[in-house]
């Protein structure tokens, strides 16, 4: 297997791993459905040229675990590495962006 396979293989056997003991299986098994599911979209854009490496695709797999506060970054960092705990921070802030600007456009039209 090589090297680029292998990292996302971690990330979705680190995702797994931290799915709350007490998740309904039905709960778990959406949640790993959508990590597969990203991994795949991920890894057919890259495959049709898109500048999409094994460490963006990871980040993807573990975005949701990390917002939702099931995985660390600190976590990720150490064992994805610092790349792919920098790409699943950048997306979280990505994310929150609709949030803050309707928050900035509330307070401007006071």
């Amino acid at each position: 297997m090589g090297k680029a396979a292998e990292l996302i293989l971690n990330a979705l056997k680190l995702e797994v791993s931290h799915l709350p003991a007490q998740t309904d299986p039905l709960e778990a098994s959406a949640a790993v459905s959508k990590a597969l599911a990203i991994a795949k979209q991920l890894a057919d854009l890259s495959g049709q040229g898109f500048p999409l490496d094994a460490e963006s695709i990871a980040a993807g797999i573990l975005v949701d675990a990390v917002a939702a506060q099931r995985l660390s970054l600190d976590l990720v960092d150490h064992r994805l590495g610092s790349a792919v705990a920098i790409l699943t921070e950048d997306v979280i802030k990505v994310r929150r962006l609709p949030t803050r600007v309707d928050l900035y456009d509330d307070v401007a039209s006071r």
